[in-house]
């Protein structure tokens, strides 16, 4: 165990002071005096960059490329009328360029309600048959749009204004713009 300890004890913190003080004299030295001056003479320190030349000619450039294959675009889309009715207004003509969800038609369509009971009553309050008649209701009105369901042109249409159609009737066409 002595001798354990005396390595310990004394040789390696010697050959760790010796490590030290060699690492400190190097970094001393190379902090104070620099290195040599025939290794700077080698270096070129401008920091440009040797310019690379090309000869010009006059040559025909060609760049070619074949692809077989066929494009197909999708197909054409049918407008319906959404409803029965009459159709009041076209808001594009054949070959206009809709986006999606663009008004095309407006049809007018009539809802007639059932007719409605009026009784006329007699100063006693009882009705007699001649007294009840029927008035008829008066029809509600309402509009309803035909919208592109898709970008594209519109093609040839199948009706014309105050056409009567009904529901589901192909009122045209639309050629969306995909592929």
């Amino acid at each position: 165990m002595s001798q354990r300890r005396g390595f310990r004890r004394f040789v390696l913190p010697i050959s760790w002071l010796l490590t030290g003080s060699v690492i400190a004299v190097s970094l001393v030295s190379l902090a104070f005096t620099g290195s040599s001056s025939a290794n700077d003479d080698q270096l070129d320190p401008t920091g440009e960059v040797p310019a690379e030349t090309v000869t010009v000619g006059k040559a025909t450039v060609e760049n070619t490329l074949a692809i077989t294959g066929t494009i197909k675009l999708d197909e054409a889309q049918t407008l319906n009328a959404p409803v029965d009715g009459v159709v009041k207004w076209a808001f594009v003509k054949p070959g206009d360029n809709v986006s999606k969800g663009a008004r095309i038609f407006q049809i007018r369509a009539e809802i007639q309600p059932e007719a409605t009971d009026t009784a006329r009553s007699a100063d006693n309050g009882s009705k007699s048959a001649d007294e009840q008649h029927q008035t008829p209701a008066k029809a509600v009105v309402t509009y309803h749009d035909v919208r592109a369901t898709a970008t594209g042109k519109v093609g040839k249409l199948a009706i014309a204004l105050e056409d009567e159609v009904t529901k589901g009737t192909a009122l045209g066409k639309m050629q969306p713009e995909n592929f």
